[in-house]
This record gives C-alpha cells, sequence and structure tokens, in this order.
C-alpha cells in the first residue's frame, strides 16, 4: 500500500495495521498542550501495541515505550523498523520494579489506561521514580480509571484511585496541574456482554517546576 493513502498520522498506524486508535484524550494534549513544546524525548509507560507510542515516534519524536509483554514489544519493532522509525527505544520491563532511567532523562512521560494494572502499594513510588526521569519543566499525560459507585471494573483492575487521588499527589510536590477532570467513557476492551467496558476516567496533565 501507498504511505499517501494515510494522510492523518494520528490515524496512520490504525489504518496501515490496525492498530486501536491513538488515545483521544492523549491527541487533543498534543495538539493543544505538548505539540509546540520542546519534547525531544518522551517515555510512554505501558505502551501496550503501541498505537501513541508509534504516533509520537511518527510526529518527530525521541520515544522510549515500557512493557512488559514480549509480543507487544516484538511487533512495535517490527513496525517501526518497516516504517523507519530508528529513534524509538523498547524496554521489557514489569513496572512493579523500579525504572531504571537517569534523573532529568524525559521531557514527557504518558501512560494512557495503564495504571489500573498495578498493585496500588506501587503507585507511590512509581509516580516518584518517574518525576525524577522528568526534567525540569516537563510533563506527565496520564489518563487511568477512578473508583466509582457507578461502574464495575474488570477483577485485573487493581489500582482504581479515588477521583482527586492523584490531583493531590502531584499538586502537594508543587507540580502545576494544567488539566484534571474525570468523565464517563468506555474502553476498547468489551467485557462478556460484547460491549466496551464503561467506567468514568481522570484526564491529568502536570508540568513539573523549575527548583526555586
Amino acid at each position: 500500500m501507498e504511505v499517501s493513502c494515510y494522510c492523518k498520522p494520528h490515524r496512520y498506524f490504525e489504518k496501515k495495521y490496525q492498530l486501536s486508535n491513538v488515545h483521544d484524550d492523549l491527541l487533543s494534549a498534543y495538539l493543544h498542550s505538548l505539540r509546540d513544546r520542546s519534547l525531544n524525548r518522551i517515555l510512554d509507560i505501558g505502551c501496550g501495541s503501541g498505537r501513541n507510542l508509534l504516533f509520537l515516534a511518527k510526529m518527530g519524536h525521541a520515544v522510549t515505550g515500557v512493557e512488559n509483554k514480549s509480543e507487544k514489544l516484538e511487533r512495535i519493532e517490527a513496525i517501526a523498523r518497516q516504517e523507519g522509525l530508528d529513534d524509538l527505544t523498547l524496554l521489557n520491563h514489569d513496572l512493579h520494579e523500579r525504572l531504571p532511567f537517569a534523573a532529568g532523562e524525559f521531557d514527557a512521560v504518558v501512560a494512557t489506561v495503564a495504571l489500573q494494572f498495578l498493585k496500588p502499594e506501587r503507585i507511590d513510588s512509581l509516580l516518584a521514580e518517574l518525576g525524577e526521569a522528568t526534567a525540569a519543566g516537563g510533563f506527565h499525560f496520564f489518563v487511568f480509571p477512578v473508583a466509582s459507585e457507578i461502574f464495575g471494573y474488570p477483577e485485573n483492575f487493581a489500582f482504581l484511585p479515588s477521583k482527586d487521588q492523584l490531583f493531590h499527589w502531584y499538586q502537594h510536590r508543587g507540580w502545576s496541574l494544567i488539566d484534571y477532570r474525570v468523565n464517563n467513557g468506555q474502553l476498547t476492551r468489551r467485557g462478556a456482554d460484547g460491549k466496551p467496558i464503561q467506567g468514568q476516567f481522570a484526564t491529568l496533565l502536570a508540568q513539573k517546576r523549575p527548583p526555586p
């Protein structure tokens, strides 16, 4: 197929490789808040099939993806090789283990619908490590399900924070909260009834302030 058939970057890998589409909230944050920033190095934790990772790489960023399923990483690697995306690094790593990154290594960290699979007791240290790996003035963008009395979630959703839990985590550590909201939404994953799983999801965009 000719590459010219795929004119929109955020639909490119969906159309050509049948990946899930780039997460809507990430795409919106990128287009309206992040695209014009100096984001040379981006970390995608729990990158899954690579839908966000590959889009960001195609937009010209150096991207590192962390995932603990080797078959997913192998497919991302094959797509990246075919597309000539050379500035893309993949790491097979369990997020319950300490991250191997240097201080200030990344200009942004993103994670869409990945935190819920982690043990709650890991979250505080993980966020601290991600904060340490983020350069001053860098960004964190997360989308994650929150505890809800209205919706039920799959049993393997271990971390379901209260609606404001991560808002307060960043606020208390001096980050600037650019965007934080909770809305009803749905996963690409389907339940036993064949319908997309419904839930409440928080969207967080925070910036690390430079030291005084």
